[in-house]
């Protein structure tokens, strides 16, 4: 009684296996904007106002979307896994640096004034500012007690990482965010449409958490339907929904979530979806049930991605997350039958819960 497969279908799984039988949604990651991601080196962040960066997005698109856009099973397009729009707690005590937490921004302020990026910053300051000197004290940079200092100049240093006014340099950054957001959503959405008129436009891939007041104007947009990542108890969970919901009027679908119990194998990794303290399978199964039920009985949620189909062991490679995946299944293909028992029958039953 599933009848999707996910974003995380891997790449080297040939599609000729799968789309002509069962739905599923593509991966269109053309930037790495997951907090996992820098972690391990890549990068850096796109200037998404540059041509350079449109011309890549494009050659990507055409390439997938010539593949997959006559597919009937093709339920639509996801981009990045968890982008990082704000630095994580753990990564700014790691730095001590609570105040340039804009992974984007901070990117595009080491670029030079012959970026694109670099110069939309600067306009950007220009609208707050009533005069360049004024936005250089904020910033903390050098005025010349003869000559000042001026929007070019300052459009060439890259030394933007040390502001005086840290109050006011949020603001700057913060507000230029949905700029970069329309920018990025924008874009993707139109050259999709350009290469694919048949598909849904799903965005990324992000924690239910983590949609934030400057991201939703482009969303509602840009995106068809919103994907989510949550792992919280429904009835925790629901409310942030609504939110997303409010402020967007998108379908919304949770692309990626899970209970998890800790298994005798999983000890020294632990288990994805473990902050719920399950303390069974069986309490896995009854959190399971409740999140179906609670999510097919609201109109404007359209799905769940469930995270995890082969249970994952400590000894096998982790990806990118210190966690095991939870699964139905162990390594041996042994069905964990308290929980897929009550799967069968809650997806049964999922199309009359929300036509209801």
């Amino acid at each position: 009684h599933f009848n999707t497969f996910a974003k995380h279908t891997h790449d080297l799984i040939d599609p000729k296996l799968y789309k002509d039988q069962i739905y599923y949604v593509i991966s269109l990651e053309t930037a790495p904007l997951s907090g996992w991601r820098e972690v391990k080196g890549q990068g850096p962040r796109p200037d998404v106002f540059s041509v350079d960066y449109r011309r890549f997005v494009d050659s990507q698109l055409q390439k997938i979307c010539s593949e997959h856009k006559d597919s009937r099973n093709l339920l639509g397009y996801l981009y990045t896994d968890v982008p990082s729009w704000i630095m994580g707690r753990a990564v700014q005590k790691e730095r001590y640096d609570f105040v340039m937490i804009y992974p984007w921004v901070n990117a595009i302020l080491g670029l030079g004034d012959s970026s694109p990026g670099k110069r939309r910053w600067v306009e950007h300051l220009k609208s707050r500012y009533a005069s360049s000197i004024e936005a250089a004290k904020v910033w903390g940079f050098e005025v010349s007690p003869t000559y000042g200092i001026s929007w070019d100049y300052m459009a060439r240093l890259t030394s933007w990482f040390k502001p005086v006014d840290e109050s006011k340099a949020n603001e700057d950054m913060r507000s230029f965010l949905p700029i970069i957001a329309d920018k990025y959503y924008g874009l993707h959405r139109e050259l999709v449409r350009k290469h694919d008129s048949n598909h849904l436009v799903f965005g990324d891939k992000n924690m239910v958490m983590w949609h934030y007041d400057f991201v939703l104007p482009a969303l509602k947009k840009h995106v068809d339907v919103i994907s989510i990542q949550a792992y919280g108890r429904w009835g925790d969970d629901s409310k942030l929904v609504a939110d997303i919901y409010k402020a967007t009027g998108k379908p919304i679908f949770n692309g990626d979530g899970c209970y998890g119990f800790a298994g005798p194998n999983q000890q020294e990794w632990g288990i994805k979806g473990f902050r719920t303290e399950a303390k069974s399978v069986e309490e896995v199964a009854m959190m399971y049930k409740e999140t179906m039920e609670g999510m097919m009985s609201t109109p404007y949620v359209v799905g769940w991605h469930h995270c995890g189909y082969l249970e994952q062991w400590d000894a096998s490679e982790r990806g990118d997350s210190p966690r095991n995946e939870n699964g139905f299944i162990d390594p041996f293909e042994k069905y964990r039958t308290a929980w897929t028992d009550v799967i069968k029958e809650v997806n049964g039953r999922a199309v009359k819960l929300h036509e209801a």
